[in-house]
């Protein structure tokens, strides 16, 4: 491939997909690859990478909520359910969420869909995950955050688990947060704070060629 960059100007969004186990446990993560289908009985696909925890919990529960960003939606958001393991980390304890079918919903959201998996296709590192939407609704009047506006505006980094990944080569002279990253040209100073995950300035490591 002759420059992988201009899968950059594939349009994407920006969302929380969720889920809940039999014993009530929370599931979570970032995704961007949420396309509707179908019109009639609407229908939505969307892709998950399969080392993800979320995307073995709805494997088994078959059932989701997708809570779409808005541009005004908390960044620390992104970093919470982006960059951390649902297995290893209670994402939801200092989340504001409502519930619906049993699901939960992000508050700071502009919008949700309640959905139902009926087919899913092996991609190899990813599973395609098909769904039937049994509700919708909308939360506030706020722009939808797009994928373009996390990386140009916000500045934000895509997990290395995410489709949509494309490895970067490394510059000196910048400094990367080790649990978003995010990038700053210069070591920042002791009371600089990550824009993205909320860090303080100790965890950024300086970027190698």
């Amino acid at each position: 491939m002759k420059n992988r960059e201009a899968l950059h100007q594939i349009s994407y969004g920006m969302y929380i997909i969720t889920t809940v186990d039999e014993n009530k446990r929370k599931y979570g993560c970032v995704m961007n690859t949420l396309t509707q289908v179908t019109t009639k009985e609407i229908k939505i696909c969307f892709h998950l990478n399969k080392e993800n925890e979320t995307t073995k919990q709805i494997l088994k529960t078959k059932k989701i909520a997708i809570s779409i960003l808005s541009t005004e939606t908390d960044p620390n958001i992104i970093s919470e359910f982006g960059f951390q393991s649902s297995k290893e980390k209670d994402k939801f304890r200092n989340i504001s969420t409502l519930e619906s079918k049993g699901l939960p919903v992000l508050l700071d959201a502009s919008s949700y869909l309640i959905g139902e998996i009926i087919e899913t296709v092996d991609m190899g590192s990813h599973i395609s995950f098909f769904a039937k939407v049994i509700e919708s609704n909308l939360l506030k009047e706020k722009e939808p955050m797009t994928y373009e506006y996390y990386r140009n505006v916000l500045k934000g980094k895509t997990s290395k688990k995410a489709p949509t990944y494309l490895e970067e080569q490394e510059e000196e002279g910048w400094y990367v947060c080790d649990v978003c990253g995010y990038r700053v040209k210069g070591k920042p100073k002791e009371d600089f704070i990550c824009p993205i995950c909320g860090r303080d300035a100790s965890h950024f490591q300086a970027s190698k060629k």
